[in-house]
């Protein structure tokens, strides 16, 4: 069973649009594409997609990576660690290249997908974010990625801190004080 399914792959037009319509296949783009609802539930599957969507050679990052470790929506781009531009669109979806420095013990093999850990991922996505109305989606989203895999805001202050001269550090600092808010609010109070 492929990871990705094409129209081309099936006996006739409606079939991807029939799929997508019960729910078994989740489309990328006007249904000419789209990945198996079942394989989207688990984090290997959820790899196994992101692998065969990305840029050979580049490592998922970002809201990719974030998708990756919690799954929920598909990103709009495709987020990649890479130095190339890319211009064409990959199952119609925008390929957003970062030039980031990130050491290797920051990145995770899952299957064949190279992917950044849980706590650079959290980093990215709080530097790729402005103040918007979204915001607390993101902070939220970032919270519950911290509750999953346990680690802590402060543990992504530390990281930002090996990086000090990336442009975004500040921006990024400040947003983690939002996140730490929305991280201790859910923890329980302890009595003094």
């Amino acid at each position: 069973m492929p990871t990705i399914l094409r129209e081309r792959d099936l006996p006739g037009p409606m079939s991807l649009s029939r799929l997508s319509a019960s729910g078994t296949i989740r489309t990328l783009d006007d249904l000419c594409s789209g990945y198996w609802s079942e394989h989207a539930a688990t984090l290997y599957g959820r790899a196994a997609i992101v692998q065969r969507i990305i840029p050979h050679s580049t490592v998922a990052c970002a809201l990719t990576a974030m998708w990756v470790w919690m799954g929920g929506e598909f990103p709009r781009t495709i987020d990649v660690l890479s130095r190339s531009h890319f211009r064409m669109r990959h199952h119609g979806h925008r390929i957003r290249a970062l030039t980031r420095k990130v050491t290797p013990h920051h990145l995770v093999t899952l299957g064949a997908l190279r992917v950044t850990d849980p706590t650079r991922t959290a980093c990215d996505v709080a530097s790729l974010t402005h103040t918007s109305p979204q915001t607390d989606d993101v902070a939220d989203s970032i919270v519950d990625l911290m509750d999953t895999y346990d680690f802590t805001p402060d543990d992504c202050v530390r990281m930002l801190n090996e990086n000090p001269c990336m442009s975004t550090v500040p921006r990024t600092r400040a947003f983690f004080g939002y996140v730490r808010r929305s991280y201790e609010a859910r923890r329980p109070k302890v009595a003094p």
